[in-house]
């Protein structure tokens, strides 16, 4: 694709970093044929449900971090970004490797970063939440040095996710905690860096650690280690995500979205074929006249059951 917005990049410009290296076991165990990414929601596939809701600008770069084995296999819905997005700047960086975790991930994409790229400010994102509020809004607004959590209250009773610790006034986030609530402030795997090169720096730290084979690539242990060095980060509220990282909470929200409580503005095509779907096969009245003639209202339905409907 070409870069076209490369010329209008400012201060305010952001990487947009997507790392979709996660294997999705679960998802197969459940039944589930596309990889996370691509399992479709009202005929759209997540991962296009998540653009359609970013507010993007001109100048800011979205960055996908793909299995290459992936992107072979599902060549058509990648190369079905460029028509769905024109005005996007879509780079999609592909690996061979079995990656250990989202920090190794995410290493790879900064990986093809040049040094302009690197200096900008990048948002890290879960390829499987929706997210509804404006997460990079809020995020071009902070000082150039200071980095972001963004959170929701987890209401639970399980500590399923990694846990903020902010201070009283200022928000500033004191301690990060993955899968123990050290309060409800939970992440919603939205993760800013005041840089690309200073989350490439601490992602090397953390995969060059002698003591890796004990530790898990999680973002929140690379925030751990940033914040035990001084740098900031602030927890901001973005309560309005959609987590769709496991098949409960994906079929959850796909009957949200049933309901009319969720992507109400979706459009779609419904495709039917004609003979004995919407009207019968050819009626022979004659040798030259062999009208067709509309179904029952009854007949149509039961024709139509199962049939597909498109973005």
């Amino acid at each position: 694709m070409a870069h076209a917005s490369f010329a209008i990049r400012d201060e305010a410009s952001l990487n947009v970093l997507i790392p979709m290296g996660g294997r999705g076991e679960v998802f197969r165990e459940a039944g589930y044929v596309f990889p996370k990414p691509l399992i479709k929601i009202a005929g759209r596939p997540m991962l296009f449900h998540m653009l359609d809701n970013l507010q993007l600008r001109l100048g800011d770069v979205i960055w996908l971090v793909v299995p290459h084995s992936m992107h072979g296999q599902y060549e058509a819905e990648f190369a079905l970004l460029q028509r769905q997005y024109p005005a996007a700047d879509i780079r999609v960086v592909t690996f061979k490797m079995v990656t250990r975790g989202a920090v190794e991930t995410l290493f790879i994409g900064l990986q093809h970063m040049s040094p302009a790229e690197l200096s900008r400010k990048t948002l890290c994102l879960d390829c499987d939440n929706l997210y509804f509020s404006d997460v990079l809004g809020a995020f071009r607004t902070l000082p150039r040095d200071t980095s972001a959590c963004f959170y929701f209250t987890d209401r639970g009773t399980a500590a399923i996710y990694s846990y903020l610790r902010l201070e009283e006034g200022s928000g500033a986030v004191l301690e990060v905690a993955e899968k123990v609530a050290i309060s409800d402030h939970a992440n919603v795997g939205a993760y800013g860096f005041a840089s690309g090169s200073l989350l490439h720096r601490f992602a090397r730290d953390v995969l060059d650690d002698p003591r890796r084979e004990a530790m898990h690539y999680y973002v929140s242990n690379l925030i751990s280690r940033m914040l035990d060095q001084g740098r900031p980060f602030v927890g901001l509220p973005a309560e309005q995500t959609s987590q769709c990282g496991t098949p409960t909470r994906l079929e959850a929200f796909i009957d949200t979205v049933a309901a009319g409580r969720a992507l109400g503005s979706i459009k779609r095509r419904f495709c039917f074929a004609l003979d004995d779907v919407l009207v019968t096969h050819p009626q022979a009245i004659s040798p030259h006249i062999s009208p067709y003639l509309p179904l029952s209202r009854r007949r149509v339905g039961q024709a139509s059951a199962g049939r597909a409907t498109l973005p």
